[in-house]
C-alpha cells in the first residue's frame, strides 16, 4: 500500500517537473544560459 503511494508520488512529480522543463524551454529557447542553468 505505501509502496504504490510512493510510486504514484515519484511518478507525479517527474511528470510535473517534465511539464515545467517542457514550458521552460518553449518560452526561451536553449543559448548558453541554459547551459549554464543545468
Amino acid at each position: 500500500m505505501q509502496e504504490a503511494l510512493i510510486v504514484g508520488l515519484v511518478m507525479a512529480f517527474s511528470g510535473v517537473s517534465y511539464l515545467v522543463y517542457r514550458l521552460y524551454r518553449r518560452k526561451k529557447p536553449p543559448r548558453k544560459f541554459h547551459d549554464h542553468y543545468w
